[in-house]
């Protein structure tokens, strides 16, 4: 009896130990095989997104379709405008480069033009001249002294000058040039109406002319004396002026070159010089 329950016993202890322990095959196997990391899953490919409608195609039942056409020809439109205002741009500068050259073209025309006129104006205007045809010299009036002079105006140019004046002025102290220049701005203001007439191309008139003083004798100074003749061309409207200054001189007074008025000079004793610092002018 104990001998059967001692062999029950033994066989319930070898059966547990060997389930206990697997074979070692099984375990050999597993160490051969390699451990290997599962793949990451591969990302599913999105869909294409597919055109309602292809590039000729029309599809008139379709609202997507045609809103798909819509948005394309608004697309081309936009680029055709952004092209189109480049080209205005362009057109724009090419335009005003174009302005601006035909302006100043214009401008340069225009100042050719003048010029050429004025070229031909002055070889075949008339031109006058003014200068002493005969000195007489100084006379007092009134303890005032006048200087007296024949002088000759004369057409040298090659047309009519129309309009004419003349006159002669006086001056003492050396302020020739000041007294010439506001003589002219006088005329020129008030444009007299006492005119001689018109000359033709080599004709002249001579005329006797006096000039005074007004006031207190100058006593001892230096003269001057002016000529001016204005006039007008047939070729144009415009004012023309000839004017020449001339120092008195007293040839008895080298030396200072003045006019003393107790004995004023006459004759041979009487020189008209043309001014050094201003002769005259002619326009």
């Amino acid at each position: 009896m104990r001998w059967g329950v001692f062999c029950i016993a033994l066989m319930i202890a070898g059966a547990s130990l060997g389930a206990a322990q697997p074979p070692q095959g099984s375990a050999q196997q597993n160490q051969a095989q390699p451990t290997t990391q599962p793949a990451p899953p591969t990302p599913e490919k999105p869909d294409e997104y597919q055109k309602p409608c292809g590039e000729h195609e029309t599809n008139r039942k379709s609202d997507l379709c045609a809103q798909w056409k819509a948005a394309e020809a608004a697309d081309r439109a936009a680029v055709a405008a952004e092209e189109s205002t480049t080209l205005n741009w362009w057109q724009l500068w090419i335009g005003l480069a174009g302005a601006v050259g035909l302006v100043t073209a214009l401008g340069l025309t225009i100042w050719s033009n003048i010029i050429a006129r004025q070229s031909a104006e002055a070889q075949v205007r008339a031109w006058l001249t003014i200068e002493f045809e005969e000195v007489i010299g100084f006379r007092m009036v009134n303890k005032q002294p006048h200087f007296k002079a024949r002088l000759k105006v004369e057409n040298v140019g090659k047309s009519p000058a129309l309009a004419i004046t003349y006159w002669m002025g006086m001056a003492f102290g050396g302020e020739g040039r000041e007294h010439l220049d506001n003589a002219v701005g006088r005329y020129l203001k008030t444009n007299l109406d006492w005119k001689e007439g018109s000359l033709f191309p080599s004709d002249n008139f001579v005329r006797k002319t006096s000039c005074e003083h007004n006031g207190e004798p100058p006593g001892i100074t230096k003269v001057s004396v002016y000529l001016i003749a204005v006039y007008r061309t047939a070729l144009s409207r415009k004012t023309r002026i000839t004017a020449h200054l001339y120092d008195v001189i007293d040839t008895r007074r080298t030396k200072d070159w003045t006019i003393d008025f107790r004995d004023p000079p006459s004759g041979d004793r009487l020189y008209m010089r043309t001014n050094k610092e201003f002769p005259g002018y002619a326009t």
